[in-house]
């Protein structure tokens, strides 16, 4: 794993902190082994320099409090993942949930599913 500043998607100067990613080509129990595409849930591969200065290749996605926030209650949109970056949002002021493609974008424990239109990750399958 390598220590990386995540930034804010749309706002690069705007830093969500510090956390550990996969490296892409890491074999140890749990890593992608070479390919971030099937790689839950963190599907896309960014070339990033980590905060030792280390040059590499990881498998990232949504912000890490997208992710923690997923599943959890909220009243509102504010509730769900990064402040001032919307990467998470409140499905029916419920719970915490995020867009989706596919399940590979979406934590462990939860599927992607189509609902009203919208594809969100959600913990139960339809």
């Amino acid at each position: 794993m390598l220590c990386v500043e995540q930034m804010a998607g749309t706002m690069p100067d705007a830093s969500l902190g510090h956390f550990c990613f996969w490296r892409r080509d890491s074999f140890d129990f749990g890593g992608p082994r070479g390919s971030c595409t099937a790689f839950r849930p963190a599907p896309r591969v960014q070339s990033i320099t980590s905060t030792d200065g280390t040059f590499d290749y990881v498998c990232t996605g949504r912000s890490c409090m997208a992710l923690h926030d997923c599943g959890r209650s909220c009243m509102g949109d504010e509730d769900c993942g990064a402040v001032g970056v919307d990467d998470a949002f409140c499905e029916g002021g419920a719970l915490c949930t995020l867009l989706c493609d596919s399940d590979v974008d979406c934590p462990f424990y939860s599927y992607c599913v189509l609902a009203g239109g919208t594809r969100s990750c959600t913990a139960t399958l339809p």
